[in-house]
């Protein structure tokens, strides 16, 4: 996910940790939050999906989700609220 120059590989390898979710996906948190980053939106959009899949052991991605929240258009907006609300968080 990181290291591929590829966006097509990206977001799928983000997608894939989305489906696998749970303490599985969350060896990989760190490079989800720097995936919220990436300068294609569906790298974005599934490591949001990956981090909610994640649950309550993906806290450390709160404050990023947050900002992330507070730039996202209207059809990504939601996706980010329903990540904070797996992850449990009073910002959801």
């Amino acid at each position: 996910l990181k290291d591929s120059k590829n966006p097509v590989v990206r977001a799928y390898a983000a997608l894939a940790l989305a489906r696998i979710g749970g303490e599985d996906a969350k060896r990989a948190l760190d490079t989800l939050i720097s995936a919220l980053n990436d300068k294609e939106a569906i790298v974005q959009h599934y490591a949001v999906m990956a981090i909610g899949n994640i649950g309550a052991s993906a806290q450390p991605a709160v404050e990023h989700l947050a900002k992330k929240l507070d730039t996202a258009d209207d059809t990504f907006e939601p996706d980010i609220i329903k990540t904070l609300q797996k992850i449990g968080t009073p910002q959801a």
